[in-house]
């Protein structure tokens, strides 16, 4: 190796140990400890994870499939089922029969509902929803 090119390594390991970025400490993502069942076969907004004092709730994964047509979201809010506060949490997906949607593994976050707030799923129509949530609450 050439002193130039020795020089060049030295330097960009020195910039390498020097940045925020080499000193920031490393955290392992969130992974999903709980999970919840979807099912629902009505036009309605249904609790999934209720709420707890100070607590947030981090999504990890979820996965819904239609048995019919209709839209599905998950939201999150106060009060019986998520009536008060309704706020999308994600959006809404038009599912047709045997569609549906999947998000996440249940490592890493894909979605935080803030704290004190519920996590509910809200359906469109009068047909089939059914997947799972997995999540972690903290």
């Amino acid at each position: 190796m050439t002193t130039i090119k020795r020089a060049a390594l030295a330097a960009a390991c020195a910039l390498l140990l020097a940045s925020p970025v080499a000193a920031a400490p490393v955290t392992a993502p969130m992974q999903a400890d709980a999970s919840v069942a979807i099912s629902m076969s009505t036009a309605t907004t249904t609790e999934l994870v209720p709420a707890q004092s100070g607590q947030q709730i981090f999504v990890t994964h979820y996965n819904v499939v239609a048995a019919g047509t209709g839209n599905f979201k998950l939201v999150y809010g106060t009060g019986s089922n998520c009536g008060t506060g309704t706020t999308d949490l994600t959006g809404n997906y038009n599912l047709t029969a045997q569609a549906g949607v999947a998000v996440g593994v249940g490592l890493g976050v894909v979605a935080i509902v803030p704290p004190g707030r519920a996590l509910c799923a809200t359906n469109s129509a009068a047909v089939g929803m059914y997947g799972l949530v997995s999540y972690s609450q903290r």
